[in-house]
């Protein structure tokens, strides 16, 4: 017997392209709370009564996970197959998902000196090892967000290494600037 998809009282149907507009509010919403530097949960009151090392880290594995999550190839593939829906308008592509995520991951680099925190500074690289990591995706569509991603990161944080101060982020700026370059 065929399943019925309208079931259990929907009147639509469950599944659909979210809008453009939408999506780039939810990625909004996400750099904003998600991605944020979480001052409750590093309090040093809080975080040595639980280890002497590794504060930052488990706080980073939430955001690893986060990040692969929207960066996932099936993720990016659906978003890619959003423009063939008929109707859909302007879709919400990888390309635009990673652009976005540049913007907002990497928003120490629009200061006149950036400084870089330990905590964005490992957030950042972390999303740099993953970008990297799908340029060897055998999809196109994730192939292709990534080589966007690069090629519009790249340049973004070769001005900032040019005008940051900071030793600590200055070596960021190259540690990740040579992980695109060799990718």
């Amino acid at each position: 017997m065929p399943s019925n998809r309208l079931g259990a009282g929907r009147r639509t149907l469950p599944f659909r392209p979210v809008s453009a507009a939408r999506q780039r509010q939810a990625v909004a919403l996400l750099l904003e709370r998600g991605f944020s530097r979480p001052d409750a949960l590093l309090d040093p009151d809080v975080i040595w009564r639980i280890s002497p090392r590794n504060q930052a880290r488990s706080v980073q594995d939430t955001n690893t996970t986060l990040l692969k999550q929207i960066l996932d190839p099936d993720v990016l593939r659906r978003m890619g197959e959003a423009t063939a829906y008929p109707g859909i308008g302007v879709a919400y592509q990888g390309i635009d998902l990673v652009k976005d995520l540049n913007r907002g991951l990497f928003v120490e680099l629009a200061q006149p000196e950036p400084v870089i925190d330990l905590y964005r500074r490992d957030l950042q690289a972390t999303y740099v090892r993953i970008l990297v990591s799908m340029l060897s995706a055998s999809e196109p569509e994730t192939e292709a967000a990534a080589r966007a991603g690069i090629n519009d990161l790249y340049p973004m944080l070769k001005e900032a290494a040019d005008k940051a101060r900071d030793p600590q982020t200055q070596w960021h700026l190259k540690m990740l600037k040579s992980a695109l370059e060799s990718a």
